[in-house]
């Protein structure tokens, strides 16, 4: 196998001319490929190297050509046979698949290798919806496939109502700065990777390919394992892509005048067939059509009970075993809701008490947060009430939906239960979701959604929230109903009971008998399992005292949910994360109560230096520690105030290097001073440890700051506004002699000598009275396609919001406020000028998007303004369109039409429908035209040439996004909050058509973050090698008939002649299932696999949370290997 560019070169001219000579002959080949044994020029694994094929778009043997991908040149057949016992491949060969081994995560191995990646592989979807892939589903010879749908001209073939064309989209973690797009998704039984050498029942790879042109990044595996397991439901999603390879296998079928294949649970009939009783038990057991949604009513987690333990056999009549009973095996051996909890002596079983204190090893029954609910077994009524966490989610009765229109009065807001239209969660009231549905769709717990044909969507119970009441619901008596029997009662205590709290470590405290901020508490913030500087208070993990700024401590929390001592959230922090905090003032003082925060709204006070701690002990080693050489420059001085950020610019130049503390922007560690390493900020206003101004930084960029992790001296502790607070008495604040009026922290004045001498400067402001409604770093960031204060003005409604709260302020604003914020002062353009008899509009910022509007060629520009998105814009604003375009434009635009001649601009409408207009065109009518009518190739779309498959690929501008600009978490919670209540909901369509469909499922089912990362090939000739392979560490978990039926509709497959054509290699023992994987390939350097887990980055998921929970204390191997996966199960 060749490597080298040359190689590959004179390779493809080799191929070319082999081409050419068969061209010649009147001969084109077109070679096969199996997973058995070579036939012919039907060659098998071994013989894969020997597939040629001129003719690269019908070539059956290279049958991934990748329809969306950038600079691919297939004439390479890089194939080479590398099974992992006697081969002769170099050492450096990268041929997949491989068998992945988690050994690279221990660090004792001789075998590890660091996980280079440190955060969450987001996704994203794109602009198809279901009806789009109607003909993109393949049944192929080595996999069952869905394609992204592509035009012929290389276009995207989706599009939504705004005429954007948008590929589903991943992000990478480490080393590729661009988004990664979806190709394709390919299904293969069974798995062609194993894992310590388990093979699954399948595999899925999801194909992405790089939006640039790179010939290292051209193709993105990420791949996912699929098992079935007894007893496990199935997954409707599934299903429903099983539909889909079933029709198009009925075509062939009626092609070839044979019989369709045989019933399929809910998916269609084909000619005269009728579903057997097994479907229809199935069907009525599991998917009752009058309650679409579960009705199970204990969806909270009950509260916490003592630990009853039976022995390691116990007898037959115990079983089920109850609410934190043991000594359980599986999850079989709990009830209902419940799974067995495996745990080591003195280990604590969640939401159960005295597992700690336990020195035996058994294994309890405990809450599974996503199972069908768990109704305990009681015995007589108790004489106090029980008290539950979060209220039970009880059914109500159903009531007639009442539709307000699309827009609802703002009056209507929050809408009530079976109410609408809704768009979003948002839209209704505490304890409801919004319910999407297609029209004449039933509305769960509601009546007359069914006969309503428009696609109005309705408010309905959150089965996963809170509780909710009904306002139309009369309660059930007048009067409250009485306790069964009276319980005793003790009078109450003088002063209300506190909050349990976790007790500080067993090893001595620092005391610090010096005063400390008072107020308003912090949000706790978890930055991480090991970040790599010095935490603030609140913040966390942190493993010891060293790893806390000077001045605080760690606060060890042993249990979940425990309050942080002067911090808020800690009682919601379902994770073990340690914070920092201030210690207490008295070894004996309850720390919980002397510490606090500073309001920034309580008057100003002096200001009292605390002394500096004595050092805290060294950190013990962690698993993620390395060992590092001391500094050989001086390292970096710590005045007595903390520093305010200083952003370089995006490329510091070499003469700036290395950067000082709070001096950005940095990439990696070595761009920042001794003792300072680089800290990434993954989202905008993120704070930036011991410095200021970072909630005030709109941008992405990285700041130098203090590392925890080098061998240098602690820095004095930072002075900070206080109070001195007496071991007994209340806070009292330190005497001044006069009141200081009070400066927010962002506000730091510059010398009148530093600001530019002119004549015309505009009048100095308190730029701090704006600082609440203005992120000044953003205001005043040059660099941003949004600068506000430059000449025009902008357009966008960014700036228009910020014009309006400036007002006649701007220009001093953007003189000197910016020259305070950043160093250097602007200059902002006039207003328009009012034009006569035109009455100005003041809402540009409410706009749908002003800078669309006024953009060149858009919606103010007449000739351009026959679109489908300007006609519905006017149609919003009728009458205002000429004062939107004078007043909001920057210079102003002149717009001429008026409401009469806007009606004939719609009636011709000359982009849309003939019989629609735009008024009453749906958001679904307006995608279809937008598909089926592209938009030309515009200057910042690209094309990219494709060498081999003599066409071209076109990427949209909008593709082109730059990466972080969510908030991750809260984008997180969005998804996985909504895949959480689909699982609830119960199919009752056929075809599944009432399961919602999205590209990316796959990766919330998964229910893991963590994965294997790798370097290796494609799977199928001809073994392209540069390919970046993620296959995610846990199963799928589904129904055996799944994988049987994904079996069989590879094993049934047929050809356009009626003749049985399939790669797969038959199995002995089943007629009906074939092997479509490739033999596992040696694991060689080339490949360079990692394995990325916990200790790399905290994961989302919160099941996966329970599995990482003390992974620094737990032996590695425990974890790996013996409960490898995110639930409980012995081994792989």
């Amino acid at each position: 196998m060749q490597y080298s560019n040359n190689n590959s070169r004179n390779m493809r001219i080799s191929s070319q001319a082999l081409f050419l000579i068969a061209a010649i002959s009147g001969r084109v080949r077109a070679d096969l490929f199996n997973y058995d044994k070579t036939k012919g020029d039907n060659y098998g694994p071994s013989d894969w190297n020997k597939v040629d094929c001129n003719g690269l778009d019908d070539c059956p043997g290279w049958p991934d050509k990748h329809l969306s991908s950038i600079g691919w040149e297939l004439e390479d057949n890089q194939c080479v046979s590398c099974p992992e016992t006697g081969n002769s491949c170099p050492a450096q060969h990268r041929m997949s698949p491989i068998n992945l081994v988690r050994d690279r995560a221990i660090e004792d191995n001789p075998n590890w290798k660091d996980c280079p990646d440190w955060h969450w592989m987001n996704f994203e979807d794109g602009t198809c919806a279901w009806d789009d892939m109607e003909d993109s589903f393949e049944i192929s010879r080595h996999a069952l496939q869905i394609h992204t749908p592509m035009r012929s001209n290389g276009d995207i073939n989706c599009a939504n109502s705004e005429g954007e064309r948008l590929y589903p989209r991943l992000d990478y973690s480490k080393g590729f700065p661009d988004w990664w797009h979806l190709d394709r998704t390919d299904v293969k039984v069974p798995s062609e990777h194993t894992q310590h050498g388990k093979r699954y029942a399948a595999e899925i790879s999801l194909a992405h390919f790089y939006e640039l042109d790179h010939w290292k990044n051209q193709i993105g595996y990420v791949t996912l394992f699929m098992q079935d397991y007894p007893n496990e439901k199935p997954w409707h999603y599934l299903d429903k892509l099983i539909c889909k390879w079933r029709r198009e296998e009925e075509k062939q079928r009626e092609k070839c005048g044979l019989p369709p294949a045989p019933v399929y649970k809910m998916c269609e009939l084909y000619r005269g067939q009728e579903r057997t009783r097994d479907d229809m038990e199935f069907f009525e057991e599991e998917n009752t059509p009058e309650s679409p949604i579960s009705k199970e009513s204990q969806l909270v987690r009950p509260s916490p009970i003592p630990i009853d333990d039976f022995g390691g056999n116990p007898d037959a009549k115990r079983f089920p075993l109850q609410l934190c009973q043991g000594d359980c095996d599986f999850t079989e051996d709990c009830a209902t809701g419940l799974i067995c909890h495996r745990r080591e002596a003195k280990e604590a079983a969640p939401g159960c008490i005295g597992g700690e204190d336990s020195d035996s090893s058994s294994d309890f029954c405990v809450f599974d947060p996503f199972g069908p609910g768990y109704n305990p077994v009681t015995d007589a009524p108790t004489l106090s009430p029980t008290k539950t966490n979060s209220p039970t989610i009880t059914p109500l009765p159903p009531k007639p939906v009442v539709d307000l229109g699309g827009t609802p009065p703002i009056a209507a807001f929050p809408l009530q239960r079976c109410q609408g239209d809704c768009d979003l969660d948002n839209d209704c009231a505490e304890g409801l979701i919004c319910f999407q549905r297609g029209s004449s769709e039933a509305v769960p717990g509601c009546i007359g959604g069914e006969a309503n044909m428009m696609m109005t969507d309705y408010c309905i119970l959150d089965p996963r929230g809170d509780g909710y009441t009904d306002l139309d619901t009369p309660s059930p008596t007048g009067t409250a109903t009485p306790a069964p029997s009276k319980a005793p009662v003790t009078a109450p205590t003088g002063t209300p009971t506190r909050s349990p709290v976790a007790t500080l470590p067993p090893t001595k405290v620092p005391v610090n008998n010096d005063p400390r901020p008072v107020g308003t508490p912090k949000e706790i913030w978890n930055r991480g399992w090991e970040p790599n500087f010095l935490l603030d208070e609140c913040e966390g993990d942190c493993d010891d005292n060293s790893d806390c700024l000077p001045g605080l401590i760690c606060f060890n929390r042993e249990t979940a949910s425990v309050p942080v001592p002067g911090c808020s959230g800690g009682d919601e922090d379902s994770s073990l994360t340690d914070y920092c905090v201030y210690p207490p003032l008295d070894p004996n003082d309850e720390i919980d109560v002397v510490i606090g925060r500073l309001d920034t709204e309580s008057p100003s006070i002096a200001a009292v230096p605390r002394p500096t701690d004595a050092p805290s002990k060294p950190p013990s080693r962690s698993p993620r520690d390395r060992k590092t050489s001391p500094p050989t420059k001086s390292t970096p001085k710590f005045d007595d105030e903390p520093v305010r950020l200083n952003p370089l610019s995006w490329s510091p130049p070499r003469a700036q290097l290395p950067l000082d503390l709070c001096q950005g922007d940095c990439d990696v560690d070595d761009d920042c001073g001794p003792g300072l390493v680089c800290f990434q900020r993954f989202k905008p206003n993120t704070q930036v440890p011991g410095c200021i101004g970072g909630d005030d930084d709109s941008s992405l960029m990285d700041y130098c700051v203090i590392s925890a992790r080098k061998n240098i001296p602690p820095p004095p502790p930072l002075v900070v506004p206080v109070t001195t607070i007496s071991p007994v008495a209340a806070p009292v604040l330190a005497p001044v002699s006069a009141p200081i009026p009070a400066v927010p922290a962002t506000f730091v004045p510059v010398p009148e000598s530093q600001l530019v001498s002119r004549t015309d400067t505009p009048p100095l402001i308190d730029c701090s009275a704006y600082s609440d409604s203005v992120s000044f770093q953003r205001f005043c960031d040059n660099d941003h396609q949004d600068m506000c204060c430059k000449s025009p003005r902008s357009d966008s409604n960014y700036c228009h919001e910020n014009y309006g709260i400036f007002g006649d302020d701007i220009y001093s604003a953007c003189h000197h406020c910016c020259q305070q914020e950043r160093g250097e002062a602007h200059e902002v353009g006039p207003p328009n000028e009012a034009k006569p008899g035109l009455e100005p509009y003041t809402e540009c910022a409410a706009l749908d998007n002003s800078a669309r509007l006024c953009k060149a060629e858009g919606c103010c520009d007449p000739e351009y303004a026959d679109t489908q998105y300007c006609r519905a814009q006017m149609a919003q604003h009728p009458g205002d369109f000429e004062r939107i375009c004078w007043s909001c434009c920057h210079p102003s635009k002149v717009f001429p039409l008026d409401n009469r001649l806007l009606l004939e601009v719609s009636d011709k409408n000359i982009d849309g429908p003939a019989s629609t207009t735009a008024t009453a065109m749906t958001k679904d009518e307006m995608r279809l035209w937008h598909k089926n009518n592209p938009r030309g190739v515009g200057p910042k779309d690209v094309v990219f040439n494709h060498t081999s498959m003599h066409r071209e690929l076109i990427v949209r501008e909008e593709n082109f996004v730059e990466k972080g600009l969510k908030d991750e978490d809260a984008y997180f919670k969005e998804i996985h909050g909504a895949y959480q209540r689909r699982e609830l909901q119960t199919p009752v369509k056929e075809n599944y058509e009432d399961v919602f469909w999205w590209p990316y499922e796959w990766l919330l089912k998964v229910g893991t973050e963590y994965y294997y990362r790798y370097e290796g090939s494609m799977t199928v000739p001809p073994c392209y090698t540069v390919n970046h392979w993620r296959v995610m560490k846990d199963p799928i978990r589904v129904a055996k008939h799944q994988i049987t039926e994904l079996e069989r509709l590879l094993a049934w497959r047929m050809n356009g002649k009626c003749e049985s054509d399939t790669a797969g290699k038959a199995r002995k023992d089943n007629p009906d299932a074939v092997d479509v994987n490739r033999p596992v390939q040696d694991l060689a350097k080339g490949h360079r696999m990692v394995f990325c887990e916990c200790q790399d980055w905290p994961s989302k998921f919160p099941q996966e949370r329970e599995w990482c929970e003390k992974w620094q204390q737990r032996e590695p191997e425990l974890r790996l290997f013996e409960n490898p996966y995110n639930w409980n199960q012995l081994g792989f």
